[in-house]
């Protein structure tokens, strides 16, 4: 297949500055995904597989917006015209309850913002899983290496990505092992640092080999909720609840929905829906 073309769209004062490719095209929010999008193509993936290898690199280098922990949608037109959305979004953990955020009769916001009670189901993963099974052309340990490698290489951090560090800075540093991956010599990560994340990769290489039970289900899952019950002392203000949040019985696969559009019925929706409901962990923040 000859090479395809990235696009990148540029606004100087009114004017946009398109692009156009024969054969492929694809767009991310950092480069370094974009080539791992743009090669996936060349190496015979489709779409599909170009968006998820995208998603899962923006997960190493566009941390803050994208990751395993995280949830999304996905919209995929298939070449019979007819269109698919795929609905990965989060949802609270089935211990969850609907005052698990009170204190003293108030909603308490930091609780539901930061640390282990503020944790939902990831969705991500499960959904990356579903469209590639369903409507790609590769494995899903082909999309995850790639991305692996660059997590333990490291990519170098620019200006948006420091800023972004440097404004979440005190949430990080309440927790130890958040400080030992964001912080540098007592400081949060500056623009021009190699960043690198070995933990990231081997969690992306075991889920490469093992699959997303490994994830949901296996020792991920098991040290997430190890984490959220010890309440560990770094994590200062988060109360003992009656009840755990996490317990072992939530550990189970999400549902992901994979809802088909016939083209000509988009007002109508025709749907289907597959699993079950989502009880599972999301990742912790240690």
């Amino acid at each position: 297949m000859k090479s395809c073309v990235t696009a990148i769209l540029l606004l100087f004062s009114v004017h946009w500055v398109g692009a156009a490719a024969t054969h492929g095209m694809v767009a991310s929010v950092h480069p370094v995904a974009t080539e791992a999008g743009l090669a996936v193509l060349k190496n015979g993936g489709n779409a599909v597989d170009a968006a998820v290898a995208m998603a899962l690199t923006l997960g190493v280098v566009n941390g803050e917006n994208s990751g395993l922990g995280g949830g999304c949608f996905m919209l995929i037109r298939r070449a019979n015209g007819s269109v698919v959305a795929i609905d990965g979004r989060e949802t609270a953990p089935g211990a969850a309850t609907r005052d698990m955020f009170i204190r003293n009769g108030k909603g308490d916001t930091d609780l539901s913002q930061t640390g282990p009670l503020a944790s939902g189901v990831p969705g991500a993963l499960a959904a990356y899983e579903y469209a590639v099974k369903h409507y790609g052309k590769k494995k899903l340990r082909d999309l995850l290496l790639p991305a692996a490698a660059i997590a333990e290489n490291g990519f170098v951090v620019d200006a948006g990505y420091a800023n972004v560090v440097k404004s979440v800075a005190g949430d990080i540093f309440r927790f130890e092992s958040s400080r030992a991956v964001f912080f540098r010599n007592g400081r949060p990560l500056a623009q021009g640092d190699i960043f690198k994340q070995p933990e990231l990769a081997a969690t992306y290489r075991h889920i490469a080999e093992q699959g997303s039970t490994w994830f949901y289900q296996g020792p991920f899952a098991q040290a997430a909720e190890a984490w959220m019950k010890r309440r560990p002392s770094e994590g200062k203000g988060f109360p003992r609840l009656p009840g755990e949040t996490a317990r072992t019985g939530d550990l189970v696969l999400p549902r992901i929905l994979g809802r088909w559009f016939p083209a000509a019925q988009l007002g109508g929706c025709a749907r289907r829906a597959n699993s079950q409901h989502p009880r599972a962990l999301r990742r912790a923040l240690a």
